[in-house]
């Protein structure tokens, strides 16, 4: 070999030499990847048969309580269904609201204020009527009315029910006495409070003036002076003017009646009742701006509490007319006048007012 060679030699083994080595490291770092890629899928699959068993574990327990969630269900439904009926049910049923008038039964001892009660109140009471020792009421139901709008039911506020109105008379009682009558006049205030609240109408109370008719035959009793002329009846007007109450209707009554027409069996009955009129005039005038004379009316009774059961007379009518115009505030008037008809009651006090 020549020395010229020698160089292309040396070249030619460094290359084979550099080739060796390189190939040496090169596969020495594709090993340690595999290695590692190995290592990374090993762990994968350790997670993913990890991921597997909590998935199973997952299935077996969710179907152990796939029929528990059916039963639920099939109760579920149940209770829909029931709920759906009671639903239908509410929708279908009434709110019920109850409106009571107060009326207040005025006049001294004897003249037949818890007669005319007692009549009233019949069927609802089988009590036998005695002369009143303190206040007392009974409530009365007239008349029974769908109002045209709908209120949450309490049963459940979501469902809209019809509203039914029970109209009621609440007819209160009290002594003869004098003293009583600071009592009433607290007692007209409170129930007009409770009226305005309650019924949100136009309409007042009641007041209910009786008599003895027997007196237009002699002199007007002390009794009967003295109680029309008492704190009471002087202090109606004050009280109606600041707002304190409001008087719907004032009905008069002459009980006895019957006393009366026997005595002047000759006299009509319309001359007979401007006669109680006339007698008791002191009383009405002192009525003035107190109640519409419109709305004044009189109407002769026989109430014997002695023979209350066969002697009786007028109590329907007295009733009718404590109620036309409160239930004419929820019905209309017409409709009021067809059940409660005002054909047997007169006005002539109204011109004394």
């Amino acid at each position: 070999m020549s020395e010229s060679m020698l160089p292309l030699l040396t070249t030619t083994i460094g290359c084979i030499i550099t080739a060796l080595t390189t190939y040496f490291f090169t596969h020495k770092d594709a090993k340690e990847r595999d290695r590692r890629e190995i290592l990374s899928l090993q762990n994968h699959l350790t997670n993913a048969n990890s991921e597997l068993n909590t998935a199973k574990e997952t299935v077996k327990k969710q179907a152990s309580t796939i029929p528990v969630l059916e039963s639920k269900i099939t109760n579920l439904e149940k209770i829909s269904a029931k709920y759906n009926e009671v639903r239908k049910k509410l929708s279908d049923s009434y709110v019920v609201r109850t409106y009571e008038l107060p009326v207040i039964l005025l006049g001294p001892r004897e003249v037949g204020k818890t007669s005319l009660m007692y009549q009233l109140h019949t069927p609802w009471t089988e009590e036998i009527p005695e002369p009143s020792v303190k206040h007392k009421y009974c409530v009365i139901p007239i008349y029974d009315h769908t109002l045209d709008y709908t209120e949450p039911h309490f049963a459940d506020t979501s469902i809209n029910a019809k509203v039914k109105a029970h109209l009621n008379l609440k007819i209160h009682d009290f002594p003869g006495e004098n003293e009583n009558q600071e009592y009433i006049k607290r007692l007209v205030i409170e129930e007009t409070q409770n009226l305005r609240a309650a019924a949100n109408r136009n309409i007042g109370v009641v007041l209910v003036l009786m008599f003895d008719a027997q007196e237009v035959l002699t002199d007007i009793k002390v009794t009967t002076n003295k109680y029309y002329n008492g704190e009471l009846f002087k202090s109606l007007r004050g009280l109606v003017q600041q707002g304190q109450i409001d008087i719907d209707r004032i009905i008069i009554v002459f009980n006895k009646y019957d006393k009366l027409k026997a005595a002047m069996p000759h006299i009509s009955d319309n001359e007979l009742l401007q006669q109680c009129v006339r007698k008791y005039s002191f009383v009405f005038s002192g009525l003035t701006n107190v109640c519409n004379p419109e709305k004044v009316c009189e109407i002769a009774t026989i109430f014997d509490m002695e023979n209350i059961h066969i002697n009786n007379k007028g109590a329907s009518v007295v009733k009718g007319e404590m109620a036309r115009a409160f239930v004419a505030a929820f019905i209309g008037r017409a409709k009021a006048q067809e059940h409660f008809s005002d054909n047997h009651v007169t006005n002539y006090s109204a011109q004394h007012m």
